[in-house]
């Protein structure tokens, strides 16, 4: 799919540097699919590495991103720093990405309608988003965390280590990884995930790698079914 073509989702700019993004507000819009019931919760779809090839037009942000808004929840999916249009200079490990989320979460918090935010991150921007919520102020404003592909393994440890210590949330976390996930082995995550505080799931794709190739529409049931279940 072309940037912008997810049912209209219309492109925005917002933040310091500022950030390109494509917002769906689903509090005011209405298509044959979509009844606005899910759309005062709003869903913040977040890319994989930046250094790496990552953007909000990757596979899986694009898979969710139009399941999302097609059950009608207003969805919001952007490039970190220094990413397409975005300015800015992006960053290995994932540091000053972390203000990209919490500016995220401040744009979609200025729309009537929207009184819940559920931040969906897919590998860096699992990682990264997860880490806000050390930060009382941002983590007051989000309901749940969903990580896909979170990076838990040795080698993803060398990059992404300063942000595990900081997914101290008690809020709701719900976890998606691929059997064959090719940094994260399923029992490696599943201790990490156990030791989380408050409410955690982990759904395992069989046969699935960290890439999910032809198996985004999987992952979006997955979190679409557990966010309503949490009542989103």
């Amino acid at each position: 799919m072309a940037p912008g073509s997810l049912f209209r989702d219309n492109p925005v700019v917002f933040g310091t540097p500022k950030l390109e993004g494509y917002f769906y507000d689903s509090t005011h819009t209405s298509n044959e699919s979509n009844n606005n019931a899910n759309g005062s919760t709003a869903c913040i779809v977040m890319h994989p590495h930046p250094k790496l090839g990552g953007d909000c037009n990757n596979n899986v942000v694009m898979g969710v991103s139009s399941a999302l808004i097609r059950e009608g929840y207003s969805t919001l999916r952007f490039n970190f720093r220094g990413v397409g249009a975005s300015r800015g200079s992006s960053s290995w490990k994932g540091v000053s990405e972390r203000e990209d989320v919490k500016n995220a979460i401040e744009f979609v918090k200025t729309f009537d309608g929207i009184e819940k935010v559920v931040i969906v991150g897919y590998s860096f921007g699992s990682a990264v988003s997860l880490a806000i919520s050390s930060d009382p102020k941002y983590d007051d404003m989000v309901d749940a965390y969903v990580l896909i592909g979170y990076p838990r393994g040795f080698w993803a440890s060398f990059m992404f280590a300063s942000h595990y210590n900081l997914a101290n949330t008690s809020k709701p976390k719900y976890f998606i990884l691929g059997t064959q996930d090719n940094f994260t082995g399923v029992d490696k995550l599943r201790k990490f995930v156990d030791g989380l505080p408050g409410p955690t799931g982990l759904a395992v794709v069989e046969g699935a790698d960290h890439f999910f190739f032809s198996r985004e529409m999987e992952v979006a049931q997955l979190l679409i079914s557990w966010m309503k279940k949490q009542g989103h």
